[in-house]
């Protein structure tokens, strides 16, 4: 299992507040990052969100699946988000290199994207969502 099977109708989120990510690990286990000498000594916090028994979140959580990572053509991303959502992928000095609107599911082709880390920034009429992407 994921670790966290014994928080029944719980969502683990890891907080990363240097790259100001919310990664949801109960979704995702893994979550990659660097770290280096004198970095923040309070980067990471959990966040346990308790769902209702409906399976229905108490406040609206949205999730950006998206895959590969690392990718080097093609990036699969799909959202819960209503409506027409916005994807923006930026790089790390937060200068948006890819957009473009979507709903539900899309592919993207990032091949003339350089090898780096980048941002992807889902914003939707309800809510926002931010993942890492490592370009291959």
């Amino acid at each position: 299992g994921s670790g966290f099977d014994e928080l029944p109708n719980t969502t683990v989120y890891l907080e990363d507040r240097k790259e100001k990510v919310m990664h949801n690990l109960t979704q995702m286990p893994e979550y990659t990052f660097t770290a280096y000498k004198g970095d923040h000594n309070e980067r990471f916090m959990l966040h346990f969100r308790l769902e209702t028994p409906s399976g229905m979140p108490k406040a609206t959580s949205h999730y950006l699946r998206m895959y590969p990572n690392p990718a080097s053509e093609q990036l699969y991303v799909e959202t819960n988000m209503e409506g027409p959502v916005k994807v923006a992928i930026t790089d790390m000095k937060g200068r948006i290199v890819l957009e473009q609107t979507f709903e539900k599911r899309e592919t993207i082709d990032i091949s003339l994207l350089a090898s780096a880390v980048y941002q992807v920034h889902l914003s939707g009429q309800n809510g926002k969502v931010v993942e890492r992407l490592v370009k291959d």
